[in-house]
Formats: structure tokens, sequence, C-alpha cells
């Protein structure tokens, strides 16, 4: 429905369109003012049935950082909301009292996940929406805009650990899952030959201000 109303209302020609939620990013083309469509499959065979072609790619406003030997090393695709701890932007810093690093697999199979644990018992996720807080991305006002003192005050153990300062940190975490997006939409561009010079990139959703800043 949000694609259809870029449509309506935009009137797009060429653009690349994300579809953001705290957990994931479902992105699709379009192409000459037309949705881009395929063949669905179902276990790996075509139906013959036409879909949207919608890719989802496992970041989203609430994905957490992966680390290893108290570094940052990639984002996602686990999310805050599965792992039942609280974003780190949508507090207030007096929740955030000693917060020390630790690590969670919030499923058995996971990697090493990054929050902090406070001593009054609060825990808090390292997530994209507040990187996007802490580096000025979202503007007040905006459905994704959260607290920035707070989302400092958690981040800086993490940004301790790695010898960096805490902007520098969310924009390395963020860089992570650009890279993942990035690759999502050179394969639509390749796949459609769609004009670059022409390309528009359009957001949606609740976490929309956190994707763009990372297109």
């Amino acid at each position: 429905m949000a694609l259809a109303g870029e449509l309506m209302y935009e009137k797009v020609t060429d653009g690349i369109f994300f579809e953001v939620g705290g957990t994931s990013t479902d992105i699709s083309c379009i192409k000459d003012g037309k949705v881009m469509i395929k063949y669905a499959e179902i276990g790996g065979h075509k139906t013959y049935l036409n879909s949207l072609d919608v890719r989802t790619v496992g970041i989203g406003g609430g994905s957490m950082v992966q680390i290893k030997n108290g570094k940052a090393v990639q984002t996602g695709p686990r999310s805050a909301h599965i792992a039942g701890i609280d974003y780190e932007c949508y507090t207030t810093p007096d929740k955030i009292v000693d917060p020390v690093l630790k690590t969670i697999k919030p499923k058995a199979t996971d990697p090493e996940y990054g929050y902090v644990e406070c001593s009054n018992g609060n825990r808090f996720c390292f997530t994209m929406a507040g990187a996007a807080t802490i580096c000025g991305y979202i503007a007040e006002g905006d459905y994704a805009y959260g607290n920035r003192e707070a989302a400092v005050k958690v981040w800086t153990p993490l940004a301790e650990s790695m010898g960096l300062s805490v902007e520098e940190t969310a924009k390395k975490v963020m860089e992570f899952a650009a890279e993942k997006n990035k690759a999502v939409v050179q394969a639509l561009i390749k796949d459609y030959d769609v004009n670059e010079r022409t390309l528009m990139f359009i957001g949606g959703g609740g976490g929309a201000s956190t994707a763009m800043s990372l297109s």
C-alpha cells in the first residue's frame, strides 16, 4: 500500500523504495513508473504467478549490533524486539545508571549481540535508531526521533571498548547496515537495468528516516 501511494502521489519514474520496520526492510524497484514484478517462487520452484519483487533485508530501526572481543563487527539481523531488551534512544538519561557493556545470544544459534546493563537493573540495546539519533540523521518531530543524550550514555561503553568516539562508533555500525542494503539495491538496479542518473530513493514505514540515512 505504501508503494502504491508513492506511485500515486510522488509520481516516481525510477526509484528504489524502502519499507522500513523495526526488524527488517523490504526493498522494491520502480522503473518507468511501474513497480517491478516477477514470478513467485515456492520451495525454489516458479509458480508462474506474478508478484511484486520485494527483497527483505534483516536491517531495521531495532537492529542490534554484533560484538566480538568488545568491538562491533556487524549489524543485524537480530532486533531488540526479539531480544526483549529496550531501545536506548526511547528512554530518558536518568534511567541509565553506570552502564556496563554486555553481550547476549537472543536465540541459541545467534552470534553475540551487544547491550548495556545498568546498576539499577535496566538493560538497553545498541540499535540503528539509536545510532541514527546520535549522528543527527533523524529530524526532530520524526516518528523515529529519540533522545540523543540517552543514546550517547548507552553507547559510551562500546565506544570506549573500541577506542573511538561515540559518534564514530555509531557511524561504523551504520556502515555495516548500509552495506547490506547497498547489495540489494545494486542487484535491483542490475536486474532491471535502471538508469542511476534518474533514480530516486524513497522511504516509508516507522524506521524510514533511519534506513534512508544508510542509503
